[in-house]
């Protein structure tokens, strides 16, 4: 049984691709079965987490520091909310390659009313475009509390739940089916050995009767 990632390809999402000509659509599909794989889904979330936590550290760096006009902050902690900040926007970035590739694996249907799931990716898809403007727009705190709309994207562990489930269903139906395999195998040998007995059943009633004829 062909699937997607964990998914399987009757799902509209998958047609829209699969339909494609090969010489089109072939790495299309590729593409959209990477980019559905759960580990995905799972690099994702972490880098989303990661991304809050740096997002954190700086809010709380900045209001402590507030808080403390008289004392000039440390090298080593002016050093890390430099790198908490480069490493947010490179997140950002790699969401928004993420989000470009879903696109050409997909196509624009992909968040359109119409396929399946279309809400939430273009849910999505706002969330993250809203936080890479707004990173580039706002500045020093407004900057900072914009940035944690990147944690909405955290919906997506309702995708890698989804995609466990599908997996484990279609795993016990593969089972299902083997067992069905072999089933129909023992009845095949069964029917085999039956009409072998049969054979020699009447190849020794042949002979009896035979013997009997020739009895005086």
């Amino acid at each position: 049984m062909a699937s997607y990632g964990s998914v399987p390809t009757s799902d509209p999402e998958l047609q829209q691709v699969e339909q494609q000509p090969k010489s089109e659509g072939g790495w299309r599909y590729e593409l959209g079965e990477i980019l559905e794989k759960p580990s995905v889904h799972l690099t994702v979330l972490g880098l989303t987490l990661l991304d809050a936590t740096c997002v954190l550290f700086q809010i709380i760096y900045t209001f402590f520091h507030e808080c403390q006009l008289d004392s000039e902050p440390t090298e080593f902690m002016l050093a890390a909310v430099e790198v908490a900040d480069v490493m947010s926007r490179v997140i950002t970035c790699l969401f928004l390659l993420e989000l470009t590739l879903a696109l050409i694996a997909f196509g624009p249907a992909y968040y359109l009313p119409g396929q399946k799931g279309w809400k939430l990716h273009l849910f999505d898809l706002i969330v993250v475009l809203s936080t890479f403007v707004l990173d580039i727009v706002l500045h020093g705190k407004e900057r900072e509390v914009a940035e944690l709309l990147i944690v909405l994207r955290l919906w997506r562990v309702v995708k890698v739940i989804e995609a466990a489930v599908m997996s484990t269903s279609i795993a016990n139906h593969e089972q299902v089916e083997s067992l069905q395999d072999e089933l129909a195998e023992v009845k095949q040998a069964y029917a085999k050995l039956e009409k072998e007995l049969e054979q020699e059943r009447q190849k020794n009633q042949s002979l009896k009767a035979n013997q009997a004829d020739d009895t005086p």
